[in-house]
């Protein structure tokens, strides 16, 4: 028994050895695949960095294009092919079409984009960037062949502009109803402007959309628009002068007015679109009023007051004699200033009346002096007869009184009248002395003559006819002389 114990014991040491080394391999196993894991581990990252030293990572895009997992050449055929395969549809204001980046002349920075994409990869981050988004669009940047996009956006609007209506400027124009000058807007039309579709089609391939809506920006635009500041100008400034409403007269009644419909036709426009006058119409136009004022030897109709009979004078240096400078200088300057109001015309010599073709005399005492009857009258305002006598005019044929309108300038008693001077016996034809002395035409003029046998009838055709001067009965001449006056107009007629 004894003998077997000691056995047990040994069989227990020599059991206890084995497994010891047991346990030594099996660290040994553990390390080495330890070692291989980290090896493995090693080899796959180096693997990982060698293959995207060169290539995009995973989920990487440039614009419309995926780029994973691609080497810089496989990228920039890619980014070309994505480019000229774009599309985008045009349609609005009448039109539809289609264009590729290819048709439109669509050009993109491949190269330059997928070299600056890549030289932000850090391979050596592969393990952090297989799983994350990357897009690298910034780097993209593009232009266009605009020679190639003109050609094509022509093709497709050219048969439709071909029948569109173009565009109508806004213009200035008198209104008639306001007597101002407006700006009609004028109107779009419907062609398209081509320059403006190819910056609306750029703007979407540039920007990756599919779609162009055309508006009415794309539209073929007014040369003048109602906005147009020298068109504005022109308005504003011309209405200004508009803005003048003067009435012209004469002895206070109403010749002419100065207002919008006449002032229209003067306005002309300088460079800066400011208005101005155009002086040759501004003269013109008061020469036309000169014309309706100046009666100085103009054909008169009136009617005698006593006997209503008519008759029809001309000649003569009575009646009104318009200042045609100082009514321009007037005119001139109620316009640039927009007076409102009224104004006399300015005149070198007035009559009594404004009457055109009529008696301007009219209001004031007057001489009818009838030729044919050898009568004379001297009417008071009102055209009542306050004088009359026969007389004795000048010699029919030879020394006629001379017809016309004419104011007497002078009176004077006890005067001697002198003839020409005749040149083979060098005295005067006559040298007469008078009581009463009225001039009315230089040398010609009423007054007294006790040497006439008879006054009236045809005395004036049967050898006693004057050299020009209404002859007239001493005491006519002298009643004639108290009641006449300087200014009174005097009417030789037959």
């Amino acid at each position: 028994m004894p003998r077997m114990q000691q056995d047990n014991t040994n069989n227990s040491a020599q059991s206890a050895a084995p497994k010891k080394a047991q346990l030594g391999r099996g660290a040994q196993v553990a390390s080495m695949i330890a070692g291989a894991l980290i090896g493995l581990v090693a080899l796959v990252y180096l693997l990982g960095c060698v293959y995207y030293y060169d290539r995009f990572w995973p989920n990487t895009k440039i614009g419309d294009a995926n780029l994973s997992n691609m080497t810089e050449a496989d990228a920039v055929s890619t980014l070309d092919q994505v480019s000229r395969s774009r599309t985008v549809a045009v349609s609005g204001q009448g039109v539809s079409f289609t264009l590729t980046g290819g048709t439109a002349g669509l050009e993109i920075n491949s190269s330059s984009a997928v070299k600056t994409a890549l030289d932000d990869n850090a391979c050596w981050q592969w393990p952090f960037q297989v799983f994350a988004a990357h897009d690298e669009t910034d780097a993209l940047s593009s232009s266009f062949d605009l020679d190639l996009l003109r050609s094509a956006i022509e093709s497709s609007v050219s048969s439709f502009n071909a029948s569109a209506s173009d565009p109508i400027d806004a213009t200035l124009y008198f209104d008639e109803s306001t007597n101002r000058y407006e700006i009609n807007p004028g109107s779009l039309g419907t062609k398209l402007d081509i320059d403006s579709i190819m910056e609306t089609v750029q703007t979407a391939l540039a920007q990756r959309n599919p779609y162009a809506a055309l508006t009415s920006v794309n539209l073929v635009h007014q040369s003048v628009k109602a906005d147009d500041p020298y068109l504005i100008t022109k308005r504003d400034t011309a209405n200004a002068y508009l803005s003048c409403s003067l009435d012209l007269t004469l002895n206070g009644t109403l010749v002419a007015s100065v207002n919008p419909s006449v002032v229209k036709d003067w306005i002309t426009f300088g460079e800066d679109g400011t208005a101005a006058l155009d002086e040759a119409q501004l003269v013109a136009w008061v020469d036309g009023v000169e014309s309706l004022v100046d009666s100085v030897g103009s054909t008169r109709t009136y009617t005698r007051p006593n006997d209503g009979q008519v008759f029809t004078v001309s000649r003569g240096n009575y009646g009104w004699i318009s200042d045609g400078e100082a009514l321009e200088d007037l005119v001139r300057n109620a316009v640039y200033s927009s007076t409102v109001g009224s104004s006399e015309i300015p005149t070198k010599q007035s009559a009594s009346a404004y009457n055109p073709g009529g008696a301007d005399w009219a209001g004031s005492s007057w001489i009818d002096v009838d030729l044919g009857e050898q009568y004379v009258r001297y009417f008071d305002p009102d055209g009542n007869v306050l004088w009359e006598s026969p007389c004795v005019s000048g010699a029919y044929g030879v020394h006629d009184t001379p017809l016309g309108v004419y104011s007497i300038y002078n009176k004077a008693l006890d005067q001697t009248l002198l003839g020409n001077i005749v040149p083979e016996t060098g005295k005067r034809e006559y040298e007469t002395p008078v009581s009463y002395w009225i001039p009315f035409n230089d040398g010609v003029g009423l007054h007294d003559a006790n040497w006439q046998p008879d006054f009236g009838g045809s005395m004036y055709m049967s050898g006693y006819g004057s050299h020009g001067c209404i002859n007239l009965p001493s005491s006519a001449a002298a009643e004639l002389y108290s009641l006449c006056s300087i200014g009174d107009v005097v009417v030789v007629h037959y």
